[in-house]
């Protein structure tokens, strides 16, 4: 089984919004409106080079996305990280999330920002190894910030 990071095409985009359905369900979060929408003109709303969505594809299968969209200038966020219920804890929540970093500081970003739910244990550890600091937290989501080093 070969592993690949690769941006995110609009063909994909039926498949990306099947995994966000998924995994999603498996925790009680209903597929929204707003969700639907970020998830639908995948060309559009990630359009390069200072957004991005990354898809992990295994055996020509994807079963992982992390997308990246700029806030304003010299920030970005992180959103929609969703990885397939059978291929976690094998570290593709990882790498999708190192290329994404990756990215951000080849577009000369200074800041990057993401939010998660607070039962989302594993992503806040993964969140914490990359260096992210929680910055608040309410009853439904914790932010975190991290700034990027040059």
């Amino acid at each position: 089984m070969s592993l690949l990071i690769e941006p995110a095409r609009q063909a994909d985009e039926a498949e990306i919004q099947r995994l966000a359905k998924t995994v999603l369900a498996e925790f009680q979060v209903p597929y929204d409106k707003h969700v639907a929408a970020a998830l639908t003109n995948i060309d559009g709303h990630y359009k390069q080079p200072m957004s991005v969505m990354f898809i992990a594809r295994m055996d020509g299968r994807i079963i992982g996305t992390i997308g990246l969209r700029e806030e304003d200038m010299g920030k970005a966020r992180l959103v929609h990280q969703y990885v397939d219920a059978d291929c976690r804890r094998k570290g593709i929540g990882a790498k999708l999330l190192d290329s994404a970093l990756v990215y951000c500081r080849v577009c000369g970003y200074k800041k990057v920002e993401l939010q998660t739910a607070p039962w989302m244990h594993q992503a806040q550890r993964l969140y914490h190894s990359r260096g992210f600091r929680e910055t608040s937290r309410t009853d439904n989501a914790q932010h975190y910030e991290m700034t990027l080093q040059r």
